[in-house]
């Protein structure tokens, strides 16, 4: 790392990360009467989304606006390649709760399909650090951590700043790196030879394009089974 990239992550190590369940302000907003219920949820998310989404749908009639539940709505949906149920999700969330971080990471990763950078330093406050961004807490789940890192790698990336966008995945991979989300921002911050030389002849933006229409080609598709 540069001494620009250094100082960015110089803080890190005053945050406290873990695997383990954390309580926090948007967690205590689920009812206590279906906290069985979103456990039961977030154990399905990988194995099973078309569960999750319609147990989230039927708790939505009678909960409306639980932030993690939206959470989970927008990561099934995005794992099914529902992606336009899951950008009104996202977008849904973020506008109800855009101090929630996963409502921020996920509208932001919205924004960067649709290679709407400008908006990305407004979703987190021109904060490129959780420590500046939530000065009040310092334990973070690994999921928080990676997911705010992987946005900022992308978007660096995707401006061009690509030595700043692999010094944040460099940091996810010594956090976690079998992590699927780690595993993720890899394959957009290291993409294939071939996509690499379609970007040199045709420009990256026109790629991005191509991809972000066979994404909602899949997605129409899906909703029309």
């Amino acid at each position: 790392m540069n001494s620009r990239t250094s100082e960015k992550f110089s803080d890190i190590q005053e945050i406290n990360i873990t695997f383990d369940p954390i309580e926090t302000k948007w967690s205590k907003m689920t009812p206590s009467a279906i906290k069985d219920d979103v456990n039961e949820i977030y154990a399905q998310l990988a194995n099973d989304p078309q569960w999750a989404i319609n147990k989230i749908e039927k708790l939505n009639k009678k909960y409306k606006n639980i932030p993690i539940l939206n959470n989970y709505l927008y990561v099934c949906h995005e794992a099914m390649g529902n992606y336009e149920s899951a950008e009104k999700t996202a977008i849904k969330n973020y506008n109800l709760f855009p101090r929630y971080l996963f409502a921020k990471t996920n509208y932001a990763h919205i924004c960067l399909k649709k290679g709407e950078t400008d908006k990305i330093k407004n979703i987190f406050e021109g904060k490129d650090d959780l420590n500046s961004l939530y000065p009040n807490r310092k334990k973070f789940h690994i999921s928080e951590f990676l997911s705010f890192m992987g946005v900022w790698a992308v978007y660096y990336y995707k401006i061009g700043e690509e030595k700043i966008a692999r010094s944040y995945y460099i940091v996810m991979k010594k956090v976690a790196p079998d992590h699927p989300i780690t595993k993720n921002i890899r394959q957009q911050i290291y993409p294939p030879l071939f996509i690499r030389l379609l970007e040199k002849i045709f420009g990256q933006e026109r790629i991005q394009q191509i991809q972000k229409e066979i994404a909602e080609d899949k997605s129409a598709q899906n909703n029309e089974r």
